[in-house]
């Protein structure tokens, strides 16, 4: 959504004031930080309290969007829109020196300047069916993908961007130390695959968890879009990968198998009743039958 306002930002030359008050990445007792200045200069260069007293201010909402959507959430993508989001992105979104300086340094030493193929593997929403999200990709497709890839395209390491300690494991297994990931992320295993697990229970031991989820999840992002090439189910951080590498990737493989309430019908499963009908009211949209 963000990529999408800045892309009219971008068309009509203004200038963003970008401000994410979303609590799921705030540092311990700050619900209320603004999560995009933990990570990135604010195009502007002035503060929230200084918007009011400009003259011109346009409230951009989640909605709005100049760039054609193929789906009603922005999933797929073409050629078009990835280069127009990547115009914007890298105009409006620059990393802060800290956190410029902390994922350079890990993409450095994981990748060391090897042809790498990156692989996004999504768990979460996607094991649960969720309404409105990508079918799920399962681990052994991603394996045969990357297969393929590594046969035709002569990559020397996979990078694993991955929420399940499954996948590592089966990526490990298959292509040994092929597989590269970073090892200070926590990962779901077993039965506790479900949809909020990574944010909901864990055991308080870890400090300011939810900022670190958000700098691992951008580190795995700014790290794809360093790779050389993607295989990805439907999901943001390869897609946002995609918009910040900006078309350069020698190999581009986004598995699509669908998305529920835009070309399939959303399943009927009781687990997520409450979440169908929160997103459901949430963008007004229409259920398949």
């Amino acid at each position: 959504q963000t990529a999408d306002m800045l892309c009219t930002a971008n068309l009509f030359n203004f200038v963003p004031y970008i401000n994410w008050k979303s609590a799921c990445y705030h540092m311990d007792g700050k619900p209320n930080d603004n999560i995009f200045e933990y990570f990135y200069e604010q195009p502007c260069h002035i503060n929230e309290s200084e918007i009011k007293n400009c003259y011109s201010v346009i409230n951009a909402h989640g909605k709005q969007s100049l760039i054609p959507r193929i789906d009603k959430l922005g999933y797929i993508q073409d050629e078009k829109r990835i280069m127009a989001m990547n115009k914007a992105v890298n105009r409006f979104m620059l990393l802060n020196e800290k956190t410029k300086t902390n994922i350079t340094f890990s993409i450095n030493d994981l990748l060391e300047k090897k042809k790498t193929l990156a692989v996004h593997i999504r768990t979460g929403m996607n094991i649960n069916n969720c309404p409105y999200h990508p079918v799920g990709v399962d681990i052994c497709e991603h394996i045969d993908a990357a297969k393929t890839a590594v046969k035709k395209f002569g990559f020397e390491k996979i990078f694993i961007a991955a929420d399940d300690n499954d996948a590592v494991t089966a990526f490990k297994k298959t292509f040994g130390k092929m597989a590269v990931y970073y090892d200070d992320v926590i990962r779901v295993s077993g039965e506790k695959k479900d949809l909020f697990f990574l944010t909901n229970d864990l055991d308080g031991t870890r400090k300011d968890h939810k900022f670190k989820m958000g700098f691992e999840v951008l580190r795995d992002v700014y790290t794809m879009a360093a790779c050389e090439g993607i295989v990805a189910g439907l999901s943001n951080p390869p897609i946002c990968a995609a918009y910040i590498n900006g078309g350069k990737y020698e190999h581009t493989n986004f598995i699509y198998k669908g998305i529920y309430g835009h070309d399939i019908p959303i399943p009927k499963d009781k687990r997520i009743k409450k979440l169908h009908k929160h997103l459901t009211n949430k963008y007004k949209y229409k259920i398949l039958k």
